[in-house]
Order: C-alpha cells, then sequence, then structure tokens
C-alpha cells in the first residue's frame, strides 16, 4: 500500500482528480470515436498507446478508496475502461 492509499485529499484535490477522470473519459471517446479511417501504423500505435495511458489512469483512480467513497456515480469512468479496452 503506498502513500497515496492512505492520502485523504482536500476538497479541492478531489475536484481535481474527477476533472481528471472526465478528461481521460473524454480523450478515450474522442481516440476511438473520431479514429480516421486511414492513418499510419506509427498514428495506429501513437492512438492505442493514448488509450492506454488514460485506461490505465481511470483503473487507478477507480481503485483509490476516496474516489470510491466520495458517492459520485463511477460509471461513466468504468465504461470509459471497457471501451479503451475493447479497441
Amino acid at each position: 500500500m503506498s502513500d497515496l492509499d492512505n492520502h485523504i485529499p482536500t476538497p479541492e484535490e478531489l475536484v481535481y482528480h474527477f476533472q481528471a477522470m472526465d478528461d481521460s473519459v473524454s480523450l478515450i471517446n474522442h481516440l476511438i470515436d473520431d479514429a480516421p479511417t486511414e492513418e499510419s501504423e506509427d498514428e495506429a500505435e501513437m492512438r492505442a498507446e493514448a488509450v492506454q495511458r488514460n485506461v490505465e489512469h481511470l483503473e487507478l483512480m477507480v481503485a483509490r478508496p476516496y474516489i470510491a467513497e466520495d458517492g459520485r456515480s463511477l460509471a461513466a469512468y468504468n465504461a470509459a475502461i471497457t471501451k479503451g479496452k475493447g479497441s
């Protein structure tokens, strides 16, 4: 267990965390939904890596006790994780 697992964020930090998670959801959706019909192998690889990084970010955050216990719905975050893993 890391120090981050024991850290209780301030209300301002919590807002920041949820905003960052919202950004990851938006980016995952954009990268998947607006993928060009034709792109180079390098572009496709960069797109896949960006999706993976954002999926990993969301997975780490939804596992944090202070996120899970906040009371906000995690449905959009879990849906983006699933979508990103399926791409």
